[in-house]
């Protein structure tokens, strides 16, 4: 393997394709496209085929979409709130309750969610110690040059020939070596997926970081299910500690590192536990970059200012 600096320089209107044998090989920049690397080598011949379109995309379908294509019925008023609370959560039901015209319970539901707006504006006001915090998510995102792109962020297994695909319709979709397309990942709340990365000595785990934490699939390739359920998964959750925009498993795949932009604390998680322990320094920012030593000692951490830690 060639160093950098000893890479040839492609002649104008060339592309570099690949260097294979300490070759550097370079073809047409108007034919690079259709060019098939096994005509130099066939190292690459056994690898997952990944092609994804917008057409393959299916993007998510939210509830309420759903029910646009049931026609209404009335529905009394307790079932209703009843039917809200398992689908959507103890939130959304007191939405539900506050526009109805039931006496105690509606003006019961506004004054609670008056009571919820007042303390989330307190809780907002002193977060971070008043720093703006809605740019600064894309500022420091690792996905921040891939808005309108199809893939988000891919992963290689450690061990085998299997390789991790987010996709901007927040799917992960698994691909073999044989070509074929196994499970594919998705649940309603594995939104805005930032990183993702498989689980060290271990043939099936793949941690996904996104806006909710941190959902661990088991994906088991040798059972035949296209879509696991959520029981596939453990979610890795802590309150102000969110979007996850980097993680890390330590190289025996014993402990896994996250962290996120807008908290200043790195946690490290036993996953089978469920529990975490913080790594924080006084006065820091939020954290973006995460890489462990290959002994698993030290950890990098990269501040969204201008620091690195070690």
């Amino acid at each position: 393997m060639k160093d950098l600096t000893e890479f040839q320089l492609p002649r104008e209107g060339e592309v570099t394709l690949c260097e294979v044998d300490g070759q550097v090989h370079s073809l047409q920049y108007s034919c690079y496209r259709s060019y098939d690397v096994d005509a130099i080598t066939n190292t690459v011949k056994k690898h997952p085929k990944v092609h994804i379109t917008r057409d393959i995309l299916q993007h998510m379908t939210t509830g309420d979409d759903v029910r646009t294509f049931f026609v209404e019925t009335e529905v009394p008023f307790l079932k209703k709130l009843i039917q809200t609370y398992f689908e959507c959560g103890v939130l959304e039901t007191l939405h539900v309750a506050s526009t109805g015209n039931k006496f105690v319970i509606s003006d019961l539901a506004r004054v609670v969610l008056k009571l919820l707006d007042a303390t989330e504006y307190v809780k907002n006001k002193w977060k971070m110690s008043f720093v703006e915090l809605e740019p600064h998510t894309p500022i420091v995102s690792p996905l921040r040059n891939v808005p309108f792109s199809n893939i988000k962020c891919i992963s290689w297994h450690p061990h085998c020939l299997k390789i991790a695909v987010a996709c901007s319709d927040d799917t992960v979709r698994i691909y073999y070596d044989n070509g074929s397309v196994g499970p594919i990942l998705k649940y309603k709340q594995q939104r805005n997926i930032s990183c993702i990365e498989w689980r060290p000595l271990s043939f099936s785990e793949i941690a996904v970081g996104c806006d909710a934490g941190v959902y661990v699939w088991n994906v088991d390739p040798f059972v035949a299910i296209t879509r696991p359920t959520i029981s596939n998964a453990t979610l890795l959750h802590h309150e102000n500690h969110v979007p996850i925009v980097s993680l890390a498993w330590s190289p025996r795949g014993d402990l896994l590192a996250t962290c996120s932009n807008l908290d200043s604390t790195v946690l490290v998680w036993n996953v089978e536990m469920n529990e975490n322990s913080s790594l924080k320094r006084p006065g820091s920012t939020g954290n973006h970059i995460m890489k462990w030593c290959k002994s698993g000692a030290k950890l990098l951490i990269t501040a969204c200012g201008p620091k690195f830690r070690y």
